[in-house]
């Protein structure tokens, strides 16, 4: 501690780079102290197989959750094993898809799961939209209440009895949400790292991406884009948590009319790279009958939409379906 103390007050002295960096710098230095450092060091062999093994003997029992969170999916539980720690896991779309109600049911899920597994600490980093607007699309996603009826002042006495008992199960739950618009990779990365201190986080998800501020804007913005993904990866493994980071989609797929591919990530392709999963929501185009239905019809209410695991470092990739209630601004297992 004396030693880390006297190199920071001589680096306040000495120091010439960018005041939010040399911050964060020194901050990681101090919480580092706290931490047991020889996990960052070389370990023997021995002690690696005995934590996969473990992992071997939790997924032969059928505990497939044992070091992460499921995401609450069957099909995509089924092929990912849920979400595990040190992971990035990129959920990339175009605007308007959904991939915002997707990663908060996965959140929902991680701190009010089934089943009796333990609840696991979630902060979101919107930077998109408020904290005001995310609670109420929490709310009237679980509880299952169109926020259109809200609106209109037309809601039920059963709507809002079901409301009421939702805020009281979401005010228990073990989520923190940020709305800072204007967040660095390295605002991002102090913030969960000293809730984690003192509140244990499962899951860290990120909403979205190309939002995120360079931390030197005289970079070029492909160059940034590569700075926050390697940032990203490197919060998942300092945390070991996983991290769900949402992502745009360039327009390449709907020029050219056809599924969204990993090349298709916008601004860097060191998002791949350095993604453990990457997953990419798409909307079918729509069959002639559906194009028909005055108003959208049945297609708006249930949508099909096709989620595809195009990159999966310890698994298979793939096509999942999913049924999205739009009304819910909701994502369900898919049913034929």
């Amino acid at each position: 501690m004396i030693r880390t103390s006297r190199e920071a007050i001589e680096a306040c002295y000495e120091q010439q780079e960018d005041m939010t960096t040399f911050i964060e710098k020194i901050e990681q230095d101090i919480f580092e102290i706290s931490r047991d450092r020889i996990t960052d060091a070389a370990i023997p062999i021995r002690q690696s197989l005995d934590e996969a093994v473990a992992d071997i003997h939790a997924l032969l029992n059928g505990r497939d959750d044992a070091d992460g969170v499921l995401s609450g999916f069957r099909d995509l539980d089924g092929m990912t094993y849920g979400f595990h720690p040190g992971q990035m896991i990129v959920l990339a779309a175009r605007p308007s898809v959904g991939k915002t109600s997707l990663a908060m049911n996965f959140a929902e899920h991680a701190m009010i799961p089934d089943g009796g597994r333990k609840p696991a600490g979630v902060i979101v980093f919107s930077l998109e939209m408020t904290a005001a607007q995310l609670a109420m699309r929490l709310i009237c996603s679980r509880a299952r209440v169109d926020m259109k009826r809200i609106r209109d002042r037309v809601i039920s006495k059963q709507d809002s009895a079901d409301i009421a008992t939702t805020v009281k199960e979401l005010k228990e739950a073990p989520l923190w949400i940020d709305d800072g618009s204007t967040s660095t990779i390295l605002d991002i990365r102090a913030k969960a790292r000293r809730l984690h201190t003192k509140n244990p986080l499962g899951l860290v998800v990120v909403d979205y991406l190309q939002l995120i501020k360079g931390t030197d804007s005289r970079m070029q913005r492909e160059q940034q884009i590569a700075d926050i993904s390697r940032g990203m990866k490197g919060m998942a493994k300092e945390l070991n948590v996983p991290v769900v980071v949402l992502s745009q989609l360039n327009r390449e797929s709907e020029k050219e009319n056809r599924d969204p591919r990993l090349s298709d990530l916008r601004e860097s392709g060191s998002i791949e790279q350095d993604a453990d999963v990457v997953m990419l929501l798409h909307r079918p185009k729509k069959s002639d009958d559906d194009e028909t239905v005055e108003g959208g019809g049945l297609y708006n209410e249930h949508e099909h939409i096709k989620l595809i695991v195009a990159k999966q470092r310890n698994g298979p990739v793939g096509e999942i379906d999913l049924t999205f209630v739009r009304r819910y601004t909701r994502y369900e297992n898919f049913h034929r």
